[in-house]
């Protein structure tokens, strides 16, 4: 109350009541004299309210404009923050492409010299069957020629055995014997 005393609003207030007070004491009838009087309560309504009334209309402003203006950088800050994450991710995808297409590279190189490496190993295994169906060959020719051989010789034994048993008599055979240990003998001592 005591800041409402010193303040010159509450002077005029105060003044103009009276002054309503003292004429209010006769009647008037006339239309003008109330227009008179609403506009001099008016005056001193918003003499006393009025300053009163702006402070906390403007304060009320400010506060709300201070408010959009937080809430504005607020925004742009989450704007910032997003854009911040929309290019950490642009990188990482960027990374993971080109890190996918390495991988790529890679495996194409990896395959490409598994196919090499394979085709040589087919290759020499081919040369080493061709090489062991050649020594099979080689092989079968060399019982196959023994077997000839072999038959061949039984086949002239057999014929010279016919042969000598027409044309020669016992004592010759006997004699012929005889001469084939002496000569085994010899050849022994």
């Amino acid at each position: 109350m005591k800041k409402a005393v010193r303040s010159w609003k509450f002077w005029v207030f105060i003044g103009f009541m009276a002054i309503a007070g003292i004429a209010g004491g006769t009647v008037t009838e006339s239309v003008e004299d109330a227009n008179l009087w609403i506009l001099g309560a008016f005056i001193c309504f918003f003499l006393v309210f009025g300053g009163t009334a702006y402070q906390k209309a403007m304060g009320a402003l400010d506060a709300r404009t201070e408010r959009i203006k937080k809430e504005l950088d607020d925004a742009v800050a989450l704007r910032d923050d997003a854009q911040s994450l929309l290019d950490d991710y642009r990188s990482k995808r960027a990374q993971a492409e080109a890190d996918a297409l390495a991988m790529i590279e890679h495996a194409q190189i990896e395959a490409e010299r598994r196919a090499q490496a394979a085709k040589r190993e087919l290759e020499i295994a081919m040369e080493r069957r061709a090489q062991m169906a050649l020594q099979r060959i080689a092989q079968a020719e060399a019982d196959a020629l023994r077997e000839v051989r072999s038959a061949a010789a039984t086949l002239a034994i057999q014929a010279t055995a016919r042969l000598i048993a027409q044309n020669m008599g016992p004592e010759r055979a006997e004699a012929m014997v005889q001469e084939s240990i002496r000569q085994v003998q010899q050849k022994l001592h």
